[in-house]
């Protein structure tokens, strides 16, 4: 028995690939504000109170509403002033469109309120003795918790 051979078996080769991907974090796309240029040292134009002002009148369609309502007040004396003087910056208007990758949520524990309680008070009375060596401390001579007089100290006339 010492000359049994088992018997050849033929295995092809097998290929393994392993891929191995980071996990994609979602991607989202908003719409940003494009911020209007500010002219320098302020010199506006006047008569522009509020958004409003950009949309009706001779400003009437054309800027985009939205957009319009979102402008910080110099942001808006800006393109007003420029309106007027025809130097508006197309590039500057409206929105664009932005991709954000959002990071995975880390856990946040759920709050608990927990309701506030107020020591109780002991069941008994605690006394301190009064010292004997000067004076009680008490204004007037009277103690204000028990409003009776107090007893001066042993070296006190």
């Amino acid at each position: 028995m010492a000359d049994y051979q088992p018997p050849k078996v033929f295995v092809p080769p097998v290929a393994v690939v392993v891929k191995v991907e980071e996990p994609r974090k979602p991607v989202r796309k908003v719409l940003e504000r494009l911020r209007y240029p500010l002219r320098p040292l302020r010199n506006y134009w006047s008569g522009c109170g509020d958004w409003t002002h950009m949309a009706t009148g001779e400003h009437a369609g054309k800027y985009p509403t939205e957009w319009l309502k979102q402008l910080t007040w110099d942001e808006l004396q800006s393109l007003h002033s420029d309106d007027h003087e025809r130097r508006v910056r197309r590039d500057r208007i409206g929105f664009v469109e932005v991709a954000i990758q959002d990071s995975p949520k880390s856990f946040v524990p759920p709050s608990v309120t927990v309701p506030r309680q107020m020591p109780t008070p002991p069941a008994e009375t605690v006394t301190f003795p009064v010292p004997l060596t000067g004076a009680s401390g008490c204004p007037g001579g009277n103690c204000p918790a028990s409003g009776k007089p107090t007893r001066r100290g042993l070296f006190f006339r």
